[in-house]
């Protein structure tokens, strides 16, 4: 937690209050027992470091950044998520060997359950990203006409879905050929949500001039 601009942790067991850095950094995140943080520490870079809180350890330096609105959101099991919300960017850095790779042009995002793979695009594209592939990293699944209002994985990722100026689609995840489905065109659609089980579709929108949360049933 931050205090008196610097980042602190507490130890219920030891009822022990520690600093953590003695400044306040932009944003960060932990993960088991790494403290990942972003700081300004010249004029023209934002650096990402991270800390092994078991060894009291000095931060050590994973990547620069030139200066920008940056956050951390999210880590999984294999990447560490940058979001630059200025120039609508995304720095994808593997933890295991701290290679980053910079993905333009995401005004929106989400990883997929494994973390493997990512989600990805404008108003008018949606790509998935595979880092973990040596060819077809980047993929194009749709280049649609009406402003895409929200996308989302299906749980076991075998498909993609995609809101479409109120049509709610869903799209195979095959790199060529495949198949689309469309599950209802309805006025309005904005947010999109699947439980885990994969067999319902929850979104925010309009439906017979009545706004509100709906619920659509799949197989």
């Amino acid at each position: 937690y931050l205090k008196d601009d610097q980042l602190f942790k507490y130890d219920w067991l030891l009822k022990k209050e520690t600093v953590l850095l003695p400044y306040s950094p932009i944003d960060y995140l932990i993960s088991g027992d790494q403290l990942y943080f972003l700081n300004n520490e010249s004029l023209n870079n934002t650096i990402l470091k991270v800390i092994d809180l078991n060894k009291n350890s000095e931060p050590t330096t994973i990547t620069f950044m030139d200066r920008g609105d940056y956050r951390l959101p999210e880590i999984n099991e294999h990447f560490l998520t940058i979001q630059n919300r200025d120039q609508q960017e995304i720095l994808a850095v593997a933890r295991k060997d701290k290679s980053s790779e910079l993905i333009k042009g995401a005004k929106y995002y989400q990883w997929s359950e494994s973390g493997t793979e990512m989600i990805f695009g404008n108003d008018y594209e949606l790509w998935v990203y595979r880092p973990m592939e040596k060819t077809s990293r980047y993929v194009l699944f749709t280049r649609v006409s009406s402003p895409l209002t929200s996308t989302a994985w299906y749980p076991v990722e075998s498909h993609l879905f995609y809101v479409e100026g109120g049509l709610i689609r869903v799209v195979e995840n095959i790199e060529k050929d495949g198949l689309i489905f469309n599950l209802g065109q309805f006025e309005e659609a904005t947010e999109l949500f699947i439980n885990k089980k994969g067999d319902k579709v929850f979104f925010t929108g309009t439906v017979a001039k009545t706004a509100g949360l709906y619920k659509l049933e799949i197989q």
